[in-house]
């Protein structure tokens, strides 16, 4: 006859059910924890947060303190680059006329191109022509082109330079105001571009006269050998 053994001790080393589940529900709590703290440490976001787009449209600082300029302060920009690229074309694409330079206006030849003259005790060389005029006599463009300076200083007075084709630049001084015409102004052979005046202080004429100088390739040449006939 088999000898029975009692089963008492292996119940007392079992564990109860509600300890199962409280282990069970602790796994997968540690297991959760692992999951999301090794994703926020191996990761990053895919995408960045948009930009307030009012700070655009309004010009206000962003999270680094730098303001971000307005939408229209951006366009303006961009409206004068494109107007500076295309003054540049255009003064680039100018074609040499055909035709001789204009007189700028009707007088004599005062003093010419290279003639010496003095300045108290120093003896200089003159460039370009000083032209005979009365005060506010037009004066005309000699070529056509666009007009690349206009300015103002006590030795020349009022004054404008124009590009033409070749490389030629023509300049026009001693004018009694403001010239007629802007920086980047196309004009033709012929075209009003001011009046004479008489406050130019450069020596070799004085009172009312047009100071008229020629340039090619950034050198100075004899106007008359360009000019039309007198």
């Amino acid at each position: 006859m088999k000898k029975l053994v009692s089963l008492a001790p292996l119940r007392k080393l079992r564990p109860g059910r509600k300890a199962l589940l409280v282990m069970g529900y602790l796994l997968v709590v540690g297991i959760l924890l692992v999951a999301v703290t090794y994703n926020g440490i191996f990761t990053e976001p895919l995408t960045q947060a948009p930009a307030d787009p009012g700070a655009a449209e309004t010009g206000v600082e962003d999270d680094a303190g730098v303001a971000n300029p307005p939408f229209n302060a951006l366009d303006e920009e961009e409206e004068k680059e494109d107007e500076a690229l295309t003054e540049e074309e255009a003064i680039a694409a100018l074609a040499l006329p055909d035709g001789p330079m204009l007189w700028p206006l009707e007088g004599e030849i005062l003093i010419g191109h290279h003639e010496p003259y003095k300045v108290g005790s120093q003896w200089r060389a003159h460039a370009g022509l000083n032209l005979e005029a009365s005060l506010e006599d037009e004066v005309l463009a000699a070529w056509p082109g666009i007009v690349e300076y206009v300015g103002n200083d006590s030795r020349l007075g009022w004054f404008l330079e124009i590009r033409h084709g070749g490389d030629y630049i023509t300049k026009y001084a001693n004018l009694k105001e403001e010239p007629y015409v802007i920086v980047g102004d196309e004009v033709d052979a012929g075209d009003l571009i001011g009046i004479v005046g008489d406050s130019a202080r450069m020596g070799a004429s004085e009172g009312a006269f047009l100071h008229f100088v020629v340039y090619q390739d950034q050198d100075t040449i004899d106007p008359v050998g360009v000019l039309s006939p007198h």
